[in-house]
């Protein structure tokens, strides 16, 4: 019976460092998130500058995954998606793709129903917007209004497969 007391004691500091370590982890993090925010405030850019640093490179790796599609961005002050993207297959345009970009500190849920309007609006096959940040208890990649939302790091993938699935649904309508 003491040795097992002693084990369960053992076990209890065991967890409690493991608490301990985990909440030390979660506060660097934390700060780490402030400090980025932090110097970003001290450059002194507005939403605008980042959104379009975001953008810029959504943009080139699209360009450069996709060299045969057809992929253009909006000037700035035009209503509508950032960037637009033609899927080219023998060719011919066979669907589009639309996408926005958001480098922000805070998720909105107007991001995404924008986005499933500027859809619409380009009679485009699907929706994809590239953020930061995601809805509360979501992350990497999610579905909002018609609209994919992914982070950067995602995008690409992501388009890869839907590329494919457009590619072939116009395949089938010939």
């Amino acid at each position: 019976e003491i040795q097992e007391g002693l084990l369960r004691q053992k076990e209890d500091v065991q967890r409690e460092k493991e608490a301990q370590v985990l909440a030390e982890k979660a506060k660097v993090l934390k700060l780490q998130s402030e400090l980025a925010d932090m110097q970003r405030k001290l450059e002194g850019k507005t939403a605008n500058e980042l959104g379009e640093g975001s953008e810029i490179d959504l943009f080139e790796q699209l360009k450069a995954t996709f060299e045969g599609d057809r992929i253009q961005r909006v000037g700035k002050g035009v209503n509508g998606a950032d960037v637009i993207h033609e899927v080219i297959h023998n060719g011919r345009v066979c669907g589009r793709i639309v996408y926005d970009a958001k480098n922000r500190n805070a998720w909105q849920n107007e991001f995404a129903t924008k986005l499933r309007a500027d859809k619409i609006a380009h009679g485009a096959d699907h929706a994809i917007l590239s953020s930061n940040k995601f809805p509360k208890d979501k992350a990497h990649v999610h579905y909002q209004d018609g609209v994919i939302v992914a982070s950067p790091a995602r995008v690409a993938a992501i388009v890869q497969l839907l590329r494919d699935q457009v590619v072939r649904m116009h395949e089938l309508r010939i």
